[in-house]
């Protein structure tokens, strides 16, 4: 599988297609703007699909540390409803109960969240993953028992020809060394590889 990056949250293993687009400026009343803004480089990278000419050839992937959404979760609606990404991938989401998935992504996203909560953390609040898939493609939760106490999220995108397995995990900076958290997610990953 090839990769195409932009920005800095390209892993060294991705190999680049074209040279990094340029990163267009944002207009000076977005720039506060949180979540995907088309055309932004920062977390925007493709996966091409091995020459695939469907209309999944060239998925459009985005991830951002949210850093908590409530505040602006309105803003988060503008943005996706732009509906430029086919993938977006949120980590510290610091989501609860009481926010509808929707209320951030709408009716064209499927949205799979894992919230901040007693059984994946020792703290009661911040933290948290989605991926909200666009609802051209056909997406399907992967429950993952053995992952419970990791705030992680897996989801099985179906693309023509093959699977496309995806996993947005956090790992809080104060359990960065937690063999238990590293170990669950180990096995989760070696669960759903296998």
């Amino acid at each position: 599988m090839t990769h195409r990056t932009l920005g800095r949250t390209a892993a060294s293993t991705m190999e680049a297609l074209d040279p990094p687009a340029t990163v267009e400026p944002l207009q000076p009343a977005f720039t506060s703007r949180p979540g995907p803004v088309c055309r932004s480089g920062e977390g925007v990278f493709q996966i091409d699909t091995n020459g695939n000419q469907s209309r999944h050839s060239n998925l459009q992937i985005y991830y951002q540390n949210a850093g908590g959404m409530n505040s602006v979760i309105e803003d988060y609606l503008v943005a996706s409803s732009d509906e430029c990404f086919d993938i977006i991938a949120l980590t510290e989401t610091w989501l609860g109960d009481s926010t509808l998935s929707v209320q951030a992504f709408g009716a064209n996203y499927d949205v799979f969240r894992t919230d901040r909560s007693s059984r994946n953390s020792l703290k009661a609040t911040g933290g948290g993953v989605l991926v909200a898939i666009h609802r051209r493609l056909k997406a399907q939760l992967i429950d993952d028992t053995l992952g419970v106490c990791v705030e992680q999220v897996w989801v099985r995108i179906k693309l023509a020809g093959y699977a496309l397995f995806l996993c947005v995990v956090y790992l809080p900076p104060d359990r960065t060394r937690d063999s238990t958290l590293i170990d669950s997610h180990t096995e989760s990953l070696e669960r759903i590889s296998a």
